[in-house]
């Protein structure tokens, strides 16, 4: 089924420059989170995103 091309769901694209980060392999872990860390550093994120 292909809900977008049969007008039975609307889908709208955002764009961004900002880098995006997948976790699909457990090898990926260790790289996403040193990026986060970096992140955090930068003043990106705050070191307490979840209380």
């Amino acid at each position: 089924m292909d809900l977008p091309r049969e007008d039975r769901i609307n889908v709208k694209v955002l764009e961004t420059h900002d880098k995006w980060f997948g976790v699909t392999y457990a090898e990926d872990k260790e790289y996403v989170q040193n990026a986060f860390k970096q992140l955090i550093e930068n003043g990106v994120y705050p070191e307490k995103l979840w209380k």
